[in-house]
């Protein structure tokens, strides 16, 4: 089955995609950017040139409280019922099942003890309310559809900038933080896990059951958010003190939020306890019970783009030499088509995995392996290169015992051991221009100050820059400057940028001598044409000139532009093959 997936960056997005795409199914992972579900041509033109055999729509707006704006009320109504009913529509009229997901607060929250699929929807928020709007659309469009209405979910925040951290992670967080907590004990609700929500979404397409409304919860009472909470603490050993209070111990919220709202499964598939799923969650996430606040050490952030068999490689090679620091790996396929994510989840199912549809840029989905991250030390960490035995460990503790690093990078050598010059200093106008214009092949010494020409690789010191390719920071650093800029880079200079700004903010761009890795050296970039390689490094250029260098020099750079992509054309034309042509 081929499976079009809306909104799948988010959290449940992210569990439905992994769930489908386990069990053998096609996902075609889709978000805001690539599919519009507000437009009814782009839902159209989608369907059509993916073909897809059912559509999950995960894609919500759901900042509850900011619905109550007069300004943002249309945004949320765009998202959450003109959308679902574009999908409907399209869906009722080729034949497609349709699955989407609703809320409890479709309900006014007045029954204590809860509501069944059959209950009328009665909003008491505009959130609920666009909730309930796009249920009707979905109905009325009729065909196969589902609509599955879920209860304060929780799972592993997901990767796009719009979605938050649920529940679990907000209590394990604040009670790291804080010496005690208030928890509001009102809100009866039933938390659920999104990787059960998932599964039993899969039994329904699967198994073809009749459609309509569906309650999909963890099987247990109701609790408040105090109740949960306690849950939470008991099954992950937190003792932070804790004091149950009402909603009026906190600044009055724009939205009224339903006191009941205790969904009943009367029909669906039966979901598990919520303590096992709370279990199983905290479990996949907290490898030390004696540190549960501090699941990681590290995270590897690997960006992959058709190279499947050096992804296995390297893939291979992190879990063979068993770093001593608690890591993670998180792997981002920007799209790849030779089945490189398939290759993830069957033979590495212990990594996190993004699956982009399309290639969204390296700055991009390098930002979406951070945002999941959760480690203390982020290392991100080039598909065609081979880790060297104590890299990570090294990175981890050098980042820790000098917190005025700010981001660091190790030797890296070729596979016949000879160095690879991956020392830069900032670039300069002379140097950029003359790689623009090809002059090194003419005068081989004009670009010497920018490759940093003679520096000691032998030796650990402060520089200007390193190559992205084994490129490690805290989380505290990123936390203080910020992601990758991916609006300016769509790949070249969003390296370049980043340890310009550490250095802004007052840290060191350090290269270790201690540690290496082996690189392969542009393995990726090779399947690209020189023409379109030449594209986005001059524009990259020409972004990171007009953003750190007078305006003027950023016109040069762009005015330079259309030569060093003619030069490309020429170069794929006569299959010219040298590393100055990137």
């Amino acid at each position: 089955m081929r499976v079009l997936v809306t909104g799948a960056s988010g959290m449940l997005g992210q569990d439905i995609c992994k769930t489908f795409s386990s069990a053998g199914h096609e996902v075609i992972a889709t978000d805001r950017d690539s599919l519009d579900i507000t437009n009814r041509q782009a839902v159209d033109e989608a369907i059509i040139a993916r073909q897809p055999d059912a559509i999950i729509n995960t894609a919500a707006y759901n900042f509850v409280d900011k619905v109550e704006d007069p300004a943002v009320y249309p945004i949320a109504y765009a998202i959450n019922a003109t959308g679902p009913g574009n999908l409907a529509q399209a869906t009722s009229t080729r034949n497609i099942p349709f699955v989407h997901y609703s809320t409890d607060y479709v309900f006014a929250g007045n029954k204590p003890k809860g509501y069944v699929e059959s209950d009328e929807p009665d909003p008491i928020s505009k959130y609920g309310e666009t909730k309930a709007f796009g249920e009707a659309a979905v109905k009325k469009a009729g065909g196969r559809w589902y609509i599955l209405r879920l209860s304060k979910i929780f799972g592993n925040p997901g990767t796009s900038e719009a979605s938050k951290e649920s529940f679990v992670q907000l209590m394990l967080r604040l009670a790291k933080e804080k010496p005690s907590l208030q928890i509001v004990d009102e809100e009866v609700g039933c938390n659920s896990y999104t990787k059960d929500i998932a599964q039993a979404t899969l039994k329904l397409l699967t198994e073809r059951a009749p459609g309509g409304i569906y309650h999909l919860v963890n099987e247990g009472h109701g609790v408040t958010w105090f109740g949960f909470a306690q849950e939470i603490f008991r099954v992950a050993g937190i003792t932070t003190p804790r004091t149950p209070v009402g909603a009026n111990a906190f600044p009055p919220r724009p939205a009224a939020r339903p006191k009941f709202a205790k969904l009943i499964n009367t029909l669906g598939p039966k979901l598990r306890s919520r303590e096992e799923a709370l279990k199983d969650f905290l479990a996949s996430n907290i490898d030390n019970p004696s540190a549960p606040l501090v699941p990681f050490d590290l995270s590897v952030i690997v960006v992959s783009w058709n190279v499947r068999e050096l992804l296995k490689q390297n893939l291979t090679r992190i879990f063979e030499i068993k770093p001593k620091h608690p890591f993670e790996v998180i792997v981002v396929d920007n799209g790849s088509s030779d089945n490189s994510a398939r290759m993830v989840r069957e033979e590495f199912p212990n990594v996190h995995l993004i699956q982009n549809d399309t290639n969204r840029g390296f700055a991009f989905a390098c930002n979406q392996g951070l945002r999941m991250a959760r480690g203390s030390v982020l290392v991100l960490f080039n598909p065609d290169m081979i880790i060297g035995d104590d890299a990570l460990d090294h990175a981890y503790e050098t980042l820790m015992a000098r917190k005025d690093i700010g981001v660091m990078g190790v030797k890296l050598l070729r596979p016949d051991g000879t160095i690879v010059e991956s020392v830069r200093r900032d670039p300069g106008l002379r140097d950029q221009v003359a790689i623009l214009l090809k002059l090194p092949h003419l005068f081989p010494n004009v670009t010497d100050r920018y490759l940093a020409r003679g520096f000691d690789y032998s030796t650990s010191q402060e520089v200007e820059q390193v190559r992205g390719s084994f490129f490690a920071f805290r989380k505290d650093t990123l936390d203080r400057i910020g992601a990758l800029d991916d609006k300016r880079f769509f790949v070249w200079f969003e390296e370049v940028d980043f340890c310009r700004r550490v250095r802004q903010a007052g840290y060191r761009v350090w290269y270790s001598a201690q540690a290496q890795c082996v690189d392969l050296v542009g393995q990726g970039f090779k399947q690209q044409s020189v023409r379109l390689k030449q594209a986005r490094m001059s524009l990259s250029m020409a972004r990171y000139f007009k953003k750190w260098h007078p305006a003027w020099q950023a016109w040069i750079i762009y005015a330079l532009r259309p030569l060093a992509i003619l030069m490309g054309v020429i170069a794929d034309v006569v299959g010219v093959k040298t590393s100055l042509w990137k």
